[in-house]
């Protein structure tokens, strides 16, 4: 499937920011590799996987749930979620539009 430039723009949107996202668990002192979702996620959008699409808000949900259930919170942290929600939800159709 072909991707419109749009969508290939949020899809480098979304990979950096999942780089910044796992910078900013770094920095409160977590592994970002216990968050395996967040690097699903980028190389689903590095590879501008379109059959991928469909598995990105789950893996996002996924990962934030265990950042809630582990205690981990920043302000940095919830803004950088916050862009890759604003940006899955361009990207990823909805299923009732």
């Amino acid at each position: 499937m072909t991707l419109s430039m749009n969508e290939k723009n949020l899809c480098d949107q979304l990979a950096d920011v999942m780089d910044c996202i796992e910078s900013v668990i770094a920095s409160i002192g977590e592994t970002p590799s216990n968050y395996k979702g967040f690097g699903t996620i980028k190389n689903i959008a590095k590879n501008k996987d379109k059959n991928g699409f469909k598995n990105i808000t789950f893996y996002l949900n996924n990962e934030g749930r265990m950042l809630y259930d582990n205690g981990v919170y920043s302000d940095d942290l919830d803004t950088e979620m916050e862009k890759a929600y604003l940006i899955v939800e361009q990207l990823v159709p909805t299923p009732d539009g």
